[in-house]
């Protein structure tokens, strides 16, 4: 029995505009003859820049996040399957009222994150090169005897008959990578959440193993940020980020106070489906109401209700992905958006 996982093991990643301009630590080391004088008065302290008296370093900045990796979901065959589904959800949430239409996710952004990058530009060459010169096919056929590794609670395995295979011969002994999505499934508490992803489903049980391959041997090379959480794939249907109200929301009451002060809640991480990361203030820090309460929502029954919905079944991946950070949109002739996505800056076929 698997330990369980926390609240915050997904894959919650930072974004970013800029990459961070990493400055070099000086040293200064006085010459060996210093040590003979007897009686030496110390050096003058230099003053630290920037703010605060007395700090003689400044803590190092998070690196701004450029791109990431990840597999497609929408093509040719997918596309109708999944507009289908995503317009009959809007419709059943504009009569509820409980998720703003902001926050439903445009159809062209759906895929699965395997990992984050924050390159410049000549390293982000050379991972475009190293994902040209990865043997996909290998990587799949490899997959099986990966599947001993941890995976997530969320996967569901089943068997896949042999004409479900294709019958023999090499494309049945590595048929192509085809998955469903399915349900509708919380980030964190049901009751108090703001992503809601549909989880793929795969029926030879390949996937996880082949992304956590793909994701190990660019961690290797050294072109991915660090991330020692387990690799939880989803695909985000709804993201209350992207549904900030103009208005400020009103006050609650003031929480009851207790023997150590008023009622305190732990601060929060708030992330979007491409890897954006917020902190969310809490109360109780002599700041008042939490002001991004708006984010969360209760879920409960839209998960029950959505529980047994497929939202796009034969779901081939096609290839491998380093896309750009930040979605873009797609404009009309009239200047309106018609359709967001991220700008793919290199590809292998699968």
């Amino acid at each position: 029995m698997g330990k369980k996982k926390g609240k915050a093991e997904y894959n919650d990643f930072l974004d970013g505009e800029k990459l961070r301009d990493n400055s070099a630590v000086r040293t200064t080391l006085e010459d060996s003859s210093s040590l003979q004088r007897t009686v030496s008065p110390p050096p003058p302290r230099e003053k630290a820049k920037g703010k605060g008296k007395g700090k003689s370093y400044s803590k190092p900045k998070t690196p701004a996040l450029t791109h990431f990796l990840c597999l497609p979901l929408v093509n040719d065959l997918t596309k109708p399957q999944l507009q289908q589904s995503l317009d009959v959800f809007k419709e059943d949430m504009a009569k509820e009222e409980v998720v703003s239409s902001k926050a439903i996710r445009p159809l062209g952004t759906l895929h699965l994150t395997i990992a984050v990058m924050a390159l410049k530009e000549t390293a982000l060459e050379e991972a475009g090169k190293c994902l040209q010169d990865l043997d996909l096919q290998e990587l799949l056929r490899n997959a099986q005897s990966r599947l001993t590794e941890s995976t997530p609670d969320s996967q569901e395995v089943t068997e896949m008959s042999a004409s479900e295979k294709g019958g023999s011969g090499p494309e049945a002994e590595n048929p192509a990578l085809s998955l469903s999505l399915r349900s509708l499934v919380p980030m964190g508490a049901a009751r108090n959440t703001s992503v809601l992803y549909a989880k793929p489903v795969d029926a030879t049980a390949r996937l996880y193993p082949f992304a956590s391959a793909l994701r190990d041997h660019f961690m290797e090379k050294g072109f991915l940020v660090r991330e020692t959480r387990p690799l939880k794939l989803h695909a985000t249907i709804v993201n209350t980020i992207y549904a900030k109200p103009r208005r400020k929301p009103p006050p609650r009451p003031q929480p009851l106070p207790t023997r150590n002060g008023p009622e305190s809640e732990p601060p929060e991480r708030k992330q979007d489906d491409d890897g954006t990361e917020h902190v969310v203030a809490s109360r109780g820090e002599g700041r008042g109401l939490n002001p991004n309460r708006w984010l969360h929502f209760d879920a409960t029954s839209i998960i029950e209700r959505y529980a047994d919905t497929v939202w796009a079944d034969g779901v081939r991946i096609e290839k491998v992905q380093i896309c750009k950070m930040g979605a873009k949109k797609i404009l009309n002739e009239d200047g309106e958006v018609v359709e967001e996505e991220y700008e793919e800056v290199f590809s292998k076929a699968l």
